[in-house]
């Protein structure tokens, strides 16, 4: 491959003679992408004098790549102008950047050590990492959970519920969400805490709505159905209030058919 030097004589000319041939010597044994690999031995059979690594950092533009690597940073701009990983007379240079551990800076137009972008990244990666860690996870409780939970709910409000209540209420959560693998509708469910006080809510409020079909003042709930016994009971109290003489005899047997009939509900 023919190269190309773009020799910086304002900073060359301060340099000692034997430097300044190390620097053509290195850009011209440099592979595709700019580096050169140290040889002590090699280099003094052809300068004709030993030269060490540390010399060799002296030259300009070049960058210290450990492991007795030298990066000829104005490499790739002098030799390429700019870098297309498409082009084929261009491949070489990017399986040496692989090679070398070393990605292009587009805007510098260099090699770079693939490194310190890695470090980028990984600062990306943990700022990501912080804002995932803000929507956690749902953990399935077991049933303990569950129980302590509803009783600590139950607590605030002021034991509302008896113990043996708070006890069902939690096997009758854990088991119904358990069965249906813990979605609520046709979702995963996000938080069984709030899942939970939900499910103390709707059990209050059917208590209220059901006992018996009557509210809390004895009368019937709006939309409870009326029991016929019942009715047929109170009918026939108010009824035999009316007719003293009511009990075992024929008229009364009549009257009982006749409270039946009075007391018919739909």
């Amino acid at each position: 491959m023919k190269k190309f030097i773009s020799p910086n004589w304002k900073i060359l000319r301060k340099l000692s003679s034997s430097l300044v041939q190390a620097w053509f010597y290195i850009w011209d044994q440099s592979d595709a992408c700019g580096v050169y690999v140290y040889d002590e031995d090699y280099l003094a059979v052809d300068l004709g004098e030993k030269i060490s690594f540390h010399q060799l950092l002296q030259l300009p533009n070049v960058k210290d790549l450990g492991g007795g690597k030298i990066l000829l940073l104005d490499y790739i701009e002098v030799n390429y102008v700019t870098l297309k990983q498409d082009y084929n007379p261009h491949k070489p240079a990017f399986r040496s950047l692989e090679k070398n551990n070393l990605m292009l800076n587009s805007s510098l137009n260099q090699a770079c050590i693939k490194l310190e972008k890695e470090d980028e990244n990984e600062d990306e990666k943990e700022d990501e990492g912080k804002k995932k860690k803000k929507v956690e996870k749902f953990q399935i409780p077991d049933v303990k959970q569950v129980h302590d939970f509803m009783a600590t709910c139950n607590m605030a409000a002021g034991n509302i519920w008896p113990n043996a209540k708070v006890e069902s209420e939690s096997k009758g959560f854990f088991n119904y969400y358990s069965a249906n693998g813990w979605r609520v509708g046709k979702n995963s469910m996000k938080d069984w805490q709030a899942a939970a006080r939900n499910w103390m809510n709707n059990a209050n409020k059917f208590n209220q709505n059901s006992n018996n079909g009557k509210s809390t003042n004895g009368q019937l709930a709006k939309g409870a159905k009326a029991d016929p016994a019942e009715v047929f009971e109170q009918f026939r109290t108010k009824y035999q209030s009316n007719h003293t003489e009511f009990g075992q005899t024929t008229q009364g047997r009549q009257d009982d058919d006749y409270i039946q009939d009075a007391c018919i509900v739909d």
